[in-house]
């Protein structure tokens, strides 16, 4: 037994036998101890660490520079809900930092999608979209949520960490949008202004899927190939398709390939899946 300031800690089980002091704020796990003792020190309390939440402004007053960490505005900070300082934030590795929607490039498409949604939902898919880049977040999605409970943004057990978990399991909206759209038409040379538009949907939308896919959600891509061909966009439609190669069974994937409604393209995935066996 350890005697560490407050507590004392029981090299045994891995845990202190006493609760943390500031209850949950420290995370929801009231016994948990450090996830790495030979990082996770901090001598001065004046450093922020991955998965921690506060505002950005608070978390921006005690970063490191050089410490390889971002944060992660929670919705993004273009929407404007509230001021850049007070908006509420996660700390994450740039690595993971860019692999959320709304990094970057993939943000501006997002808010322009996102912009007349209801905050509740954006909220809701921001976090669905923490949760599959890892469950070590689980303690941040629900700090996160009562926080914007606190601040009257959303009402009390609207979302809740198993409600987040369940969603993961569900299509994301970008699928569920591509999906009402429908199949891509074959380019030709009466196209119009319509057709602009509809390329510039598809575009926005298949560039903002992040992977993993699920299986359901890769049905729904491979029914959208056009017979021939749509501007190219049937190559982004090909990479998303053939990423659950390796992720699904290969009765799973050859099956979803059948579902190809393009004869031309269908054939095309049956040989390149042949070519990597």
């Amino acid at each position: 037994m350890y005697y560490n300031r407050f507590r004392y800690y029981d090299p045994n089980t891995g845990t202190y036998i006493s609760q943390n002091p500031i209850s949950i704020l420290g995370g929801v796990n009231t016994f948990a101890y450090v996830f790495d003792c030979n990082i996770g020190i901090d001598i001065m309390g004046l450093t922020v660490t991955v998965a921690q939440v506060d505002t950005y402004g608070e978390l921006l007053k005690n970063s490191t520079v050089g410490d390889d960490l971002e944060f992660h505005h929670i919705p993004q900070d273009k929407l404007g809900f509230l001021p850049r300082k007070e908006g509420i934030a996660v700390v994450m590795p740039k690595s993971e930092h860019a692999m959320t929607r709304t990094y970057k490039t993939k943000g501006r498409i997002t808010a322009s999608l996102d912009k007349n949604r209801a905050f509740k939902d954006i909220l809701k898919d921001d976090l669905v979209d923490l949760r599959k880049i890892s469950p070590k977040y689980d303690d941040a999605i629900i700090k996160i949520i009562k926080g914007y409970e606190d601040l009257d943004m959303i009402g009390k057990g609207e979302l809740t960490l198993s409600k987040i978990i369940e969603s993961c399991k569900q299509m994301r909206t970008e699928i569920l949008k591509l999906k009402e759209i429908g199949r891509m038409p074959n380019e030709s040379l009466d196209d119009n202004e319509s057709i602009d538009s509809l390329i510039r949907d598809y575009d926005e939308l298949l560039s903002s899927i992040k992977l993993p896919l699920s299986y359901e959600e890769g049905k729904v891509l491979v029914s959208l190939f056009p017979e021939e061909a749509f501007y190219d966009l049937q190559w982004d439609l090909l990479k998303l398709v053939e990423s659950l190669y390796g992720k699904i069974t290969n009765d799973k994937y050859h099956s979803l390939i059948q579902e190809c409604p393009s004869k031309e393209w269908r054939e095309a995935l049956l040989a390149r899946y042949n070519n990597t066996r």
